[in-house]
C-alpha cells in the first residue's frame, strides 16, 4: 500500500490513464478544468492490452466515433483547435 492508502497495483497505469484523459479533455474541451467519464472511456483506447479496453472492442465501440460523438456534444468543431 502506498503512504495514501491505495494499492497502486490494481490500476498498474493508472497515471497514465488520467494522463491520457487529461489530453481528451484538453482537446475535446479546450480546458483541463475537469476530465469527465467520456475522456476517461477515450483514454482507455490507448491501452488496447487492459480488460475495459478489450471490453469496449468486443461490444463494438471504436475510438474515432466515439471521439467523434463527444467533440459533437461538446460543440467543439476542427476550426476551434
Amino acid at each position: 500500500l502506498a503512504a495514501d492508502g491505495w494499492d497502486r497495483r490494481r490500476v498498474p497505469f493508472g497515471d497514465h490513464l488520467l494522463e491520457a484523459a487529461l489530453n481528451e479533455a484538453i482537446d475535446l474541451n479546450g480546458s483541463s478544468d475537469a476530465i469527465g467519464g467520456v475522456h476517461l472511456v477515450l483514454a482507455l483506447f490507448f491501452f488496447p492490452g487492459c480488460a475495459a479496453a478489450k471490453v469496449l472492442q468486443r461490444c463494438g465501440i471504436e475510438w474515432r466515433p466515439l471521439r467523434s460523438l463527444a467533440r459533437r456534444l461538446t460543440g467543439r468543431s476542427w476550426f476551434d483547435w
